[in-house]
């Protein structure tokens, strides 16, 4: 198989589509970190029970696409051989990547990690800030078209070129100092970083929300003033209670709940089979999780999403809030483009959730309130929900 028509035809040759032909009607969409990876790298110490909920996650998914999404990226997803693969036969340029065992040696191959044996090489990996890419007779080729629409190979120089042009403007603001690790150096590679900087995502760490919210807007100013910045939106990932402030400068259709709606169509449609057919279960912990998960796979059969234990936005969803400590949360009653409101069930913790502007409720399960999942570690979780949305009683709809 030639690289062109690994590019061209990714969709239709994919292990995922092959499952939907089998039959499959069902799409698993987990969000890797603090979801189905309730750990960091370098790998300390993993409970018995997560490393156990792993592997019954990808037992259970064996015969459904598995999709992954992640601020990760693909190097450290595919094992050493679905690299090699990727790069000799599918063109993927990044380098591989550099982790750090529990014993301080250094691996560039995650299939070293044996804290990850569960997660590797899904069928599909959507990474945030780096594209979509489809698991193909051992190795990833990417959605090139998506890869153009997203800016192509121009658009992180391009944000650069306007960001140097901005700090001349206002000095006063430390944007250097406020970019993360990975992007420190802008185009070339951090030796800092594990990984090299992804192709359509800026990151920029803060610790002060007034000074988040100056750079935000110097940003947003210069692109009204049409200074640049063109296919630049702000996606948040900020804990404030924890005082971090994560902001993501991303491509327009780099947002996480685009690459979910790209990719579900996509699936469809070199499946024959049409997606009111298709029943998608997003898994997610973050705010952009759940914006996905409440407006993503539009015309879908049904879509249910769980929110991972340990999610600091459990709380504010089961009480219907609108925003997370000051921060605008989708799916309130009040939020500004994304009102809905979310009924309770018979089952606590189990909800359904009706947009202003969605035709279906959709169902939420939010699993520290649910008495299945309560207490249980993260992807402990994230199985227990499944087993529930799978092989529990149904409900009755708002």
């Amino acid at each position: 198989m030639k690289v062109r028509e690994a590019f061209s035809e990714s969709y239709r040759h994919c292990v995922a589509v092959e499952k939907i032909k089998a039959g499959a009607r069902r799409l698993v969409v987990a969000d890797r970190d603090g979801s189905i990876q309730p750990f960091p790298q370098p790998v300390k110490y993993i409970p018995e029970s997560e490393l156990s909920a792993g592997k019954e996650l990808r037992e259970m998914t064996a015969e459904y696409p598995l999709i992954q999404s992640s601020a990760q990226v693909i190097e450290r997803v595919a094992d050493g051989n679905a690299y090699e693969v990727s790069v000799r036969e599918y063109g993927l340029k990044r380098s591989r990547p550099k982790l750090v065992l529990p014993d301080g040696t250094v691996t560039n191959n995650p299939g070293d990690v044996p804290e990850w044996e569960h997660l590797h090489n899904p069928d599909i990996f959507l990474g945030f800030g780096s594209g979509i890419y489809l698991r193909y007779n051992g190795g990833y080729a990417t959605d090139r078209e998506f890869h153009k629409a997203l800016g192509g190979d121009e658009w992180r120089p391009r944000f650069f070129e306007d960001l140097d042009k901005l700090k001349q403007k206002h000095p006063e603001i430390d944007f250097e100092g406020a970019l993360g690790v990975v992007d420190k150096k802008h185009l070339q590679r951090n030796p800092d970083a594990d990984v090299d900087p992804p192709d359509f995502r800026v990151q920029f760490d803060q610790f002060d929300e007034d000074e988040r919210l100056k750079l935000w807007m110097a940003v947003l100013a210069a692109k009204l003033r049409g200074e640049g910045f063109e296919n630049v939106e702000w996606a948040d990932e900020s804990n404030p209670q924890r005082r971090r402030f994560t902001s993501y400068a991303v491509s327009a259709f780099g947002q996480k709940h685009q690459m979910l709606e790209r990719a579900g169509n996509g699936l469809s449609y070199a499946s024959g089979v049409p997606m009111d057919e298709l029943t998608f279960d997003p898994i997610g912990d973050s705010p952009t999780d759940l914006l996905s998960g409440l407006i993503a796979f539009q015309g879908a059969k049904e879509v249910n999403l769980v929110i991972a234990a340990n999610s600091r936005l459990s709380n504010c969803i089961v009480n219907n809030k609108c925003s997370f400590a000051g921060v605008p949360l989708p799916g309130g009653p009040d939020h500004p483009t994304v009102p809905g409101r979310y009924y309770p069930t018979e089952l606590p913790g189990v909800l359904w959730w009706k947009g202003v502007n969605q035709s279906r409720p959709r169902r939420v399960v939010v699993a520290d309130h649910t008495p299945f999942a309560a207490g249980l570690g993260c992807t402990e979780s994230v199985v227990m929900c499944l087993k529930y949305l799978w092989y529990g009683p149904s409900l009755r709809r708002p």
